[in-house]
């Protein structure tokens, strides 16, 4: 059987604990704790549980998370990676790619249609070795940081905007 880190690429994000990984007959699976079950274990769905995995490092509620939720866009149905609730609605939008995905321009593009209906104040477009956050206002974007907020920090940034 092949070890699964000589399967996935390590990340620049935290990593979720090992009982969560278990081997199946087609590969790898993942226990999800926020959808509480198991998914098969993609080199995307690698990056979201990691992302998961340094949100809650990053002080952020369980809760507050929601992943790969579908929603219509210009009649086509869509799924976000993962969003951030506050008490105003979506705080954070995050775009999730594999390792081997650049976050060039058609990457940003994607998460700001997205966002065409969420209007979120904040998004996250990330690959697991860099990551990039973007405030989001009046059909503007600005890239902020290269690196992930903490709860608190994003809270900030989502009350400014």
């Amino acid at each position: 059987m092949k070890d699964l880190f000589v399967d996935f690429k390590p990340l620049n994000l935290n990593s979720p604990p090992p009982h969560v990984f278990r081997s199946v007959a087609v590969g790898w699976q993942v226990y999800d704790v926020i959808r509480r079950r198991w998914l098969q274990l993609t080199p995307e769905e690698w990056v979201r549980q990691h992302l998961v995995a340094e949100l809650l490092s990053r002080g952020y509620p369980p809760m507050t998370l929601a992943l790969e939720k579908a929603f219509t866009l210009y009649g086509l149905t869509k799924r976000f990676d993962l969003a951030v609730f506050g008490a105003q609605g979506i705080m954070l939008l995050a775009e999730c790619k594999s390792p081997e995905v650049s976050l060039d321009d058609e990457v940003l593009a994607q998460a700001l249609r997205y966002n065409k209906w969420f209007k979120s104040p904040s998004i996250l477009i990330t690959n697991g070795i860099d990551h990039h956050i973007y405030t989001y206002s009046s059909d503007t974007c600005y890239l902020i940081s290269k690196t992930i907020p903490d709860f608190v920090q994003l809270k900030k940034i989502a009350s400014q905007l």
